[in-house]
């Protein structure tokens, strides 16, 4: 069973930061701990964006130029080799200097002579799913992450199983 730890906290609103004395806390209470997940860790720089415009870039056959609104009057413009999106569709966007799960740096690139600023991201280098090709919120999916980002606070997820 996969409980996140706001669920919980709907019950015992006092309930523990702490993953370790948490997971101690239900073992000895005889549900068996399988694991703890920090969901949202990493992702304060990471905002929802809608595509304006995906673009061709000259002499490029594998990467494009996206326009994307990240908010009142900010146009961020990058180069993307996803193509699971277009015009209307919400991503997630990591703008220069974010550090994404794994400590990876988002650094300003120029690609066949176009500046990327930022990059469109997945579930999975977002580590918030397995799925490389989810780069599109389908107009809701990432709703949850900008539930996630707005709160910015790690949050857990715990695993349990009772014990027999």
């Amino acid at each position: 069973m996969l409980v996140p730890l706001s669920w919980l906290r709907d019950f015992a609103p006092d309930l523990s930061d702490d993953a370790r004395a948490l997971t101690d806390t239900f073992n000895e209470l005889g549900l068996v701990v399988d694991g703890v997940e920090t969901v949202g860790k990493g992702l304060d720089d990471v905002v929802v964006a809608r595509v304006l415009e995906v673009g061709p870039i000259a002499g490029a056959d594998y990467i494009q130029r996206v326009a994307l609104d990240a908010g009142p009057g900010d146009v961020v413009e990058v180069v993307c080799g996803a193509r699971n999106f277009g015009a209307g569709d919400l991503v997630a966007l990591a703008r220069v200097g974010a550090v994404l799960p794994g400590d990876v740096e988002i650094t300003r690139r120029k690609l066949k002579g176009v500046e990327s600023n930022g990059m469109i991201c997945s579930a999975r280098e977002l580590h918030l799913g397995p799925d490389a090709t989810e780069t599109t919120a389908r107009r809701a999916r990432y709703a949850w992450l900008a539930e996630v980002r707005r709160r910015r606070e790690a949050r857990y997820i715990v695993t349990a199983h009772h014990r027999d």
